[in-house]
């Protein structure tokens, strides 16, 4: 079983991993919390703390529009893709969302900035939602 926190983040809820009762199984590496294992059924690692509450933070919407004929995309920070997509994904991808719900993943270089910031196009690989 997964956990997830709906957190609000510039007045949108997302959602936010907490818990994985199988560390093996879970899509996310998960940062915080307790790592244990569970010798019923069988072994496995649990990992987070579904217990903790969630604390309120200031929030910003990131936002933009490519072209005049691309619609507006809304940047996804890590953590609300965490458990939703690939651990190796949301490393190596900054993620952004379009209006219908589905993502763009721009490739990040070796020094954590995406591919386009020296100007040129990045390679977009496009995931629907």
């Amino acid at each position: 079983a997964h956990i997830f926190n709906v957190v609000e983040h510039g007045r949108r809820w997302l959602r936010c991993l907490e818990y994985s009762s199988d560390a093996a199984l879970c899509l996310g590496e998960l940062v915080r919390g307790p790592l244990s294992v569970n010798p019923k059924p069988q072994p496995h690692w649990q990992v987070g703390d579904a217990d903790v509450p969630y604390t309120p933070k200031a929030s910003l919407l990131l936002t933009r529009s490519l072209t005049k004929d691309e619609p507006v995309q809304t940047f996804v920070p890590e953590r609300f893709l965490r458990g939703l997509l690939p651990e190796a994904l949301v490393a190596a991808y900054d993620f952004w969302q379009r209006p219908d719900g589905s993502l763009v993943g721009e490739l990040r270089s070796a020094d954590g900035k995406a591919e386009g910031d020296d100007g040129a196009p990045p390679p977009p690989a496009a995931l629907a939602a």
